[in-house]
């Protein structure tokens, strides 16, 4: 992902995958509360057509994103 505007086309392409490769649905998405996913009508309609609960970590704890924003450099 280069910007952060992406986000919502690549979660889209993910839940399509995850149903054609594995043969699984998505049932919840966990995020920090950024606005290209908390404030975005497109995804918020996207997760309720899908059944996909959207999860948003507490204000001003950083220590709840865990794993997510500190592997953000793998390749």
């Amino acid at each position: 992902m280069v910007t952060k505007d992406e986000a919502v086309s690549l979660l889209k392409a993910f839940v399509v995958m995850a149903k054609t490769q594995f043969d699984k649905t998505v049932k919840v998405i966990r995020s920090d509360n950024a606005r290209e996913l908390s404030k975005s009508y497109e995804i918020l309609e996207f997760f309720a057509s899908c059944g996909i609960t959207h999860q948003t970590s507490c204000v001003e704890t950083p220590q709840q994103n865990g794993v997510v924003k500190r592997n953000t450099n793998i390749c």
